[in-house]
């Protein structure tokens, strides 16, 4: 009976031996009496019977089904080979490249080009290149060179809807910097408005004006993607094939000034292959955007600034702006049992707030002498937040109504007083890095609860 019921997770291997030992069960009961164990052979038995019945057309599915799917992926790879010879023609950096001129814009080397005024055009793996839509995402820190010639008459088949990017760091961050403004921008579209990226054919690369944040290299790949009656887009996102990784090229890419979502710029790219790839000319991005990037990080006359060490706390109550509408502190309060600082304006549900959680500051030896629950703990201290730090080093902010997107980067110096009287007087600056230009600045008193 134990063979025959797993027999539901084993198949045959359970079933078989399960009608086996019921039968021959049956046989030496039948021929010792008294001998008991009946109900248990019987019940085996049947259950095996049963199971091997119904495991006959579901092994043949099964075998069926495993034999088809080898078939279509081995018909899947033929097709993909056939239809996509440079696929399996990539560039083999142990052969020799042929580095004289051929009469086209394809030259191994930065010296002496020519960037023309003309939308960005070129020859990918022999193949006519002519770029339909240019496309920056400055989060993940890609460039996309998009073409579909579906239609075209070629020499091979008219499957290559092409791709090509060009992916930078997606960790871009200052690796030294007391700036916070090079923190924004390295993490924005910053890092790419107005400056130009070289990459000469040993190998160095430069960014110039150069940057206080760390990049390597760029990588080149090229995508193939198969016709279909889906669009360019949706083709690509479901792309099977793997990328064409470029190992050996140079490139010279400029980038004009970021303006409402498009960002110009030329770029010369000639790959060292065989196949004398190269792209070149001019073009308009379209830039990806972050809700959490702001329109700009210049200052503004009504006291938003990133300069968090030079910035002004007047000696008036706490205002500012929150979300793009002007803020007027009507209330703070400070729990110092979990560290909560919120200036509040209006009153539940209407209210807007900023809270800060200042619990960062606390060590383990202020809660174990009992500090943990003093609001003395604040007094006299300064909190400042530069920028550049982990988000586990900063106090936690919170606002409402809440922004888009879920890391709000922000600036801040916050001083508090002496407390006395039970009451713990401070200044405080606060800047947002969102599209309204948060901010709050000025003085306040608050009775700690």
């Amino acid at each position: 009976m134990a063979c025959s019921c797993a027999g539901l997770l084993v198949g045959f291997l359970g079933t078989i031996p399960g009608i086996i030992c019921g039968g021959k069960a049956l046989r030496q009961i039948k021929k010792t009496p008294g001998l008991a164990g009946k109900g248990m052979a019987t019940v085996g038995l049947i259950i095996g019977c049963v199971l091997s019945v119904l495991w006959i057309p579901l092994t043949y599915i099964l075998v069926v089904a495993t034999i088809s799917g080898f078939h279509a992926v081995s018909e899947l790879k033929a097709r993909q080979n056939a239809a996509s010879p440079a696929a399996t023609t990539v560039a083999n950096t142990d052969v020799a490249t042929d580095l004289s001129l051929d009469g086209s814009a394809w030259r191994p080397d930065l010296e002496g080009v020519a960037i023309p005024a003309t939308p960005v055009s070129g020859r990918v793996h022999e193949l006519p290149f002519t770029v339909q839509t240019v496309k920056l995402d400055p989060k993940n820190g890609e460039i996309e060179f998009e073409y579909d010639n579906t239609g075209v008459e070629t020499s091979t088949a008219a499957w290559k809807q092409i791709s090509l990017r060009i992916q930078f760091n997606q960790q871009a961050g200052p690796a030294t910097s007391a700036d916070p403004a090079a923190w924004f921008e390295a993490n924005s579209f910053g890092k790419y408005s107005q400056r130009t990226y070289l990459v000469q054919s040993d190998g160095a690369f430069s960014v110039q004006p150069s940057a206080s944040w760390d990049l390597p290299k760029p990588q080149i790949r090229m995508y193939w993607l198969e016709p279909g009656p889906q669009s360019l887009e949706a083709r690509r996102k479901s792309s099977q094939s793997a990328p064409l990784v470029y190992e050996k090229y140079v490139l010279r890419l400029e980038f004009g000034e970021y303006k409402n979502g498009k960002l110009p710029g030329r770029i010369y790219l000639c790959v060292l292959d065989q196949k004398k790839s190269f792209i070149c000319g001019t073009f308009v991005a379209s830039v990806a955007q972050d809700s959490n990037l702001p329109p700009d990080i210049q200052p503004d006359a009504a006291g938003w600034t990133l300069d968090v060490a030079n910035a002004t706390i007047p000696e008036t109550l706490a205002a500012g702006r929150l979300g793009g509408i002007s803020f007027k502190t009507q209330s703070v309060e400070l729990k110092s049992t979990f560290g909560e600082l919120t200036f509040s304006q209006g009153a539940w549900p209407n209210n807007q707030e900023f809270k800060l959680d200042l619990r960062v500051s606390d060590s383990s030896e202020d809660m174990r002498n009992g500090r943990f629950n003093n609001p003395a703990r604040f007094s006299g201290r300064t909190f400042i937040v530069s920028g550049n730090e982990a988000w586990h080093d900063r106090p936690d902010l919170r606002l409402t109504p809440p922004p888009a997107g879920l890391d709000i980067k922000y600036v801040m110096r916050l001083e508090f007083g002496e407390l006395k009287d039970g009451k713990l007087p401070g200044h405080i600056y606060l800047c947002i890095l969102d599209r309204g230009k948060s901010f709050l600045r000025g003085k306040f008193v608050v009775v700690p609860q």
